[in-house]
This record gives C-alpha cells, sequence and structure tokens, in this order.
C-alpha cells in the first residue's frame, strides 16, 4: 500500500531527479523519488568516503587529467556518487583547481585544504572529524570499477580494521604489492623490485576502513603504503579484496 505525500524540494535536486526519468528504469517523477528514498535508507555502504588529490603538481595533474571528457577526480567522486555515497571530503593542496573541476559537484563535496604535505595516511586525520563510522578512501589519480556494496559486504564478515581493493598487473614494481593468505593480507611492500615482488596482486587506490584504523595512523606526515598497512598486517586485520572490474592509472 502507498501513500500520497507533498515534499517540497530544492529546484536544482528537482532537476537532477528528472534527469534520471528514462520511461522504463524509471518512469515518472514520483518513481525517482521513491527510488532514491530507498537508496538513501540502504545501510549496505559506509556514509562517508575521502578522496585524496595530494600536494604536488605530479598529484594535480593526475587527478586533472582526462578520460572520456571527465578529470580522474571528477570519475571518482561521480563512482562515489552513482554508488550511493552521501558524504564525499575532497583533500587537496590545490583547493582551487580542484574545486574548479568539480563545480557542478560542489554541492555534493566538501572541499578540504591540505595546508602541508601530510602523506595518504596523515592527510586523512583533517576528515576526521566528520568521520562517523567505518569510511572509503580512494585516491584521484586512479580510476577503479569497483562495486562498494559487495566490498563493503567483504569488509563487514572479515571485520578487519582495513580492506584493499586489488587488481593485478603483469609489473607491479611500481605499485604497493599484497601478499594473500586466503583473504587476509600477510605481507605488503610498496614499490618492490620485480624479483622480490611477493605477487601481482596490487592496491587499486581504493579502501574501506573502520575509525580504529587512526590507531595506527602517527601524527604528521605518513603514508599508508609504509607506515600503515605493514602494521595491520603484521596484527592480521588487513585484508583484500580482488574485484573484477576496469582499473585505469595515470600515475
Amino acid at each position: 500500500m502507498k501513500e500520497r505525500v507533498t515534499l517540497t524540494i530544492d529546484e536544482k535536486l528537482i532537476r537532477r531527479i528528472d534527469a534520471s526519468i528514462d520511461g522504463m528504469h524509471i518512469k515518472n517523477r514520483s518513481h525517482a523519488v521513491e527510488l532514491l528514498i530507498r537508496k538513501g535508507l540502504d545501510q549496505g555502504l559506509p556514509e562517508h568516503a575521502i578522496v585524496l588529490c595530494g600536494t604536488t603538481q605530479d598529484h594535480l595533474r593526475a587527478a586533472m587529467s582526462e578520460v572520456e571528457g571527465k578529470t580522474m577526480v571528477e570519475h571518482n567522486v561521480q563512482h562515489l556518487l552513482d554508488q550511493g555515497v552521501p558524504n564525499i571530503y575532497v583533500i587537496t593542496a590545490h583547493a582551487q583547481e580542484i574545486t574548479q573541476a568539480l563545480k557542478h559537484l560542489t554541492e555534493e563535496v566538501r572541499i578540504i585544504t591540505e595546508s602541508t604535505p601530510l602523506g595518504t595516511a596523515g592527510a586523512i586525520h583533517l576528515a576526521k572529524p566528520y568521520l562517523s563510522g567505518t569510511f572509503i578512501l580512494t585516491n584521484a589519480s586512479s580510476y577503479k570499477e569497483v562495486n562498494l556494496k559487495e566490498m563493503y559486504a567483504f569488509h563487514s564478515h572479515h571485520k578487519g580494521t582495513c580492506t584493499i581493493a586489488l587488481t593485478s598487473v603483469s609489473d607491479p614494481t611500481q605499485y604497493g604489492v599484497a601478499l594473500l593468505n586466503g583473504n587476509r593480507v600477510i605481507t605488503f611492500v610498496e614499490k618492490p623490485r620485480k624479483e622480490n615482488a611477493p605477487s601481482n596482486l596490487i592496491s587499486a587506490g581504493l579502501y574501506i576502513m573502520d575509525l580504529e584504523v587512526f590507531n595506527f595512523i602517527p601524527d604528521g606526515y605518513a603514508r599508508m603504503e609504509h607506515d600503515v598497512f605493514p602494521k595491520l598486517a603484521k596484527q592480521d586485520t588487513l585484508y583484500g579484496y580482488n574485484f573484477p572490474g576496469t582499473y585505469l592509472d595515470v600515475q
């Protein structure tokens, strides 16, 4: 049984809702609003995500690289929005450029300025005040087509502190490389020599983390790959999720 209600909705949001109506999967405005409400109430995803854009000019170049008419940072933010993550924080030392790239999404994201380089681990301290539970962390220099609900279900099942999205490459020497025992990461090595690489499974730059991860991150400059993941692996609380989707790196 359905009940008729009256809603007052922002004009810009109405335009986005109407744009989703295709007459087949989404029949009309009422149907579109109902689907969005159902999606919003779905607890199958973390409510917060952090996108790292880095501090150097190379980081900015990677985040602003265009693929199919969109910058990499836009691809990553849109991927999170499309899968239903409601709260997104973009951390960058290049706030003006990144804000311009995301100007049509400014109502969807919060830009946080990284005034001094803090690394891939230290930087997330800037978003900690906004986090209330498990969160997603992704970098803006690569695109990874990951089903976030499936990855989150995997993370919840294993009850680890962190789950890394993993993909296979022929040459892992420019990446963080994981060795698994089942689904648990027992070794994580950043940019090993080819003869020392423990496997061809690399970090795709997307992670699901519990707030407990902050217990492993030192103050100031720190990197996930060097300062956090090896600690988590020793604690048996780091897991790898091998996803089958597209992976594109522009480093």
